[in-house]
C-alpha cells in the first residue's frame, strides 16, 4: 500500500549582519494524504471505503478545510518540534 503525504513549511529569512542568517518558521501546511487505490491490499479495501464514506459525511466546512490542506501557525512552542522533524526528514533522503 502506498500513501503519499506532503508537509510544507513557510519560513522567514532575516539577515542579521554580514555572517548571520536567521530562519524562522512561520506556518506549516499539511496536505491531505493521497492513497493509491491500486496499491491497497484487498484486506484493507473495505476499511478504506468506510473511511472515505465517513469523510464524505463530515460537515462542508471541515471537508473544505481538509481538502485544501490544514494550515498551522508555528509558534515558539511548536518550533523545536518542526526543527527536529525537518532534520529527521532530511536525513531520510
Amino acid at each position: 500500500m502506498q500513501i503519499e503525504s506532503k508537509i510544507i513549511l513557510s519560513s522567514k529569512l532575516t539577515v542579521e549582519g554580514p555572517l548571520r542568517l536567521k530562519e524562522e518558521y512561520v506556518e506549516g501546511m499539511l496536505e491531505t494524504p493521497t492513497v493509491i487505490e491500486e496499491a491497497v491490499p484487498e484486506q484493507l479495501k473495505s476499511a478504506l471505503g468506510q473511511a472515505a464514506t465517513t469523510l464524505q459525511q463530515l460537515p462542508a466546512l471541515i471537508k473544505d478545510t481538509l481538502a485544501s490542506g490544514l494550515r498551522i501557525p508555528l509558534s515558539k512552542l511548536l518550533y523545536p518540534f518542526f526543527i527536529h522533524l525537518t532534520i529527521f526528514r532530511s536525513n531520510l533522503h
